[in-house]
């Protein structure tokens, strides 16, 4: 679930499983998630690796001195889909997840960048995202959806280190990977991303 286990502002709640359900996101907690596959009436195929959370810098705010000191102001969490027609197309989207009491006012365009060892791939959302603020007015949350190719995806997944950066109208949020990042991605490009030329998925 999209919630972190210490004082995570709840009142984001509300909001997250309305945009979760919105895209099809509801996903497990844990480590390492699992690809759910769904088939639309056409006989498309979209299998979907969901919930894996970047953790930001700065996103937690001290509070006291106790365990349970503080509170998380903002979170991210990326999404990776495949999508197979019935005539063997391909298509590659990683869907963004942004959660904070400030709305950050991420646009379409070139607003979310991997940094993955000395290369960058900067990508750019599909359409204006899914805003919705929380009823209290205490938080907000934002998704958008960005298409990249099987091969960008590889090469992330294959890099020792990546940074993301998301950037909105109100400025700029910045994560990394760790250990289950990079095994989350590195599982759906196993399972789902077809290298070029070959005629199914790669396993």
């Amino acid at each position: 679930m999209r919630f972190s286990s210490h004082n995570v502002i709840m009142a984001l709640a509300p909001a997250v499983l309305l945009a979760a359900s919105a895209f099809g996101l509801v996903a497990g907690c844990g480590g390492s998630h699992g690809i759910e596959t769904k088939v639309s009436s056409d006989g498309t195929a979209t299998r979907t690796l969901s919930n894996s959370e970047i953790k930001l810098e700065g996103a937690m705010k001290y509070t006291g001195s106790g365990e349970r000191s503080y509170i998380i102001e903002k979170q991210c969490f990326l999404d990776y889909r495949a999508r197979e027609t019935v005539s063997g197309e391909m298509t590659y989207e990683i869907v963004l997840t942004y959660m904070g009491i400030e709305e950050l006012g991420i646009e379409p365009g070139r607003s979310l960048e991997f940094a993955a060892d000395l290369n960058s791939y900067v990508l750019s959302a599909d359409g204006p995202g899914k805003k919705q603020r929380d009823p209290t007015g205490k938080s907000y949350t934002e998704t958008l959806a960005y298409p990249v190719s099987g091969e960008r995806l590889m090469r992330i997944s294959e890099a020792d280190a990546v940074r993301v950066i998301v950037s909105g109208r109100a400025g700029e949020v910045k994560g990394a990977f760790d250990e289950v990042n990079f095994a989350n991605l590195r599982r759906f490009v196993a399972e789902c991303v077809r290298p070029v030329g070959s005629g199914s998925p790669q396993k």
